[in-house]
């Protein structure tokens, strides 16, 4: 048997694995008799199964097998997509851009039709991160190969940044009293307090316009709190009622004679 013919188990594409064993079998001039032997011999699992429960005297000649076999396993068949249909790949609010990166590079390849240009317009539609996303409207990437490569520098940052955010966390429990808990960044200081939530201040188009973009949110607390969003960073891991950098910029702290600010 060629070393290139793989083993077929039912799961994969069935058109894929004949055509690769026919082509063998030409070159190596094989009978029919010699290929459906041969045949037989690339078979296990599901599909092994499927050979043994063959009727007696109901394969007549290796085109006979064929046919049999694309016809079992046709629900294995993979189809040819339109390329239009590839903007309708959207990554998962529970998938990491990088396991995102694996399912479209592969499941792009399917899509008939779609140039350059549409498989860059199709990722940078699909992805869900907004500083990612600034960037490729900064500097449009001219191939996939870029955009891809522009993704995991920005996953290696973010990767990096929490790495930086658990030392110092580390740090600072190995320097905390035994038996004190750190008092929360709320409670250690005392806000002027506000007439209306953070949430709705922040939708005034004047809160919107004077707020700079707030820093990006570790990794770490995107995934602890990733059913919470938060419109003030615009992405998930708090809501917006208890985002710190929001209400600290609204408030300022409690001093003699001060007064709420909104």
């Amino acid at each position: 048997m060629p070393s290139h013919i793989k083993t077929y188990d039912g799961t994969e594409d069935p058109k894929d694995h004949l055509q690769i064993f026919t082509g063998a079998a030409r070159i190596e001039k094989w009978s029919n008799a010699e290929c459906c032997l041969m045949f037989m011999q690339t078979l296990v699992g599901s599909a092994r199964i499927w050979f043994n429960d063959l009727h007696a005297r109901s394969v007549r000649s290796f085109d006979d097998l064929s046919k049999g076999f694309l016809a079992n396993f046709s629900q294995q068949r993979r189809y040819i997509k339109d390329a239009t249909m590839i903007f309708q790949i959207k990554q998962r609010d529970d998938e990491s851009l990088r396991e995102f990166i694996e399912r479209y590079k592969k499941e792009g390849l399917t899509y008939v039709g779609a140039d350059e240009k549409m498989r860059v317009a199709g990722f940078m539609n699909a992805i869900t991160s907004k500083y990612l996303t600034r960037d490729f409207n900064k500097s449009l990437p001219k191939t996939l190969e870029e955009a891809l490569e522009r993704s995991e520098a920005h996953i290696r940052g973010e990767e990096a940044v929490d790495i930086k955010e658990q030392r110092r966390q580390r740090g600072s429990e190995q320097r905390r009293p035994e038996g004190r808990n750190p008092p929360s960044r709320e409670k250690a200081m005392k806000f002027t307090p506000l007439t209306k939530t953070p949430k709705e201040i922040l939708a005034t188009e004047e809160v919107k316009q004077s707020f700079r973009p707030p820093r990006p949110l570790p990794k770490s607390k995107r995934i602890e709190n990733s059913t919470q969003f938060c419109e003030f960073h615009e992405e998930k891991g708090h809501h917006t009622n208890d985002c710190f950098q929001l209400k600290k910029g609204l408030r300022r702290p409690l001093s003699p004679g001060s007064f709420p600010t909104w």
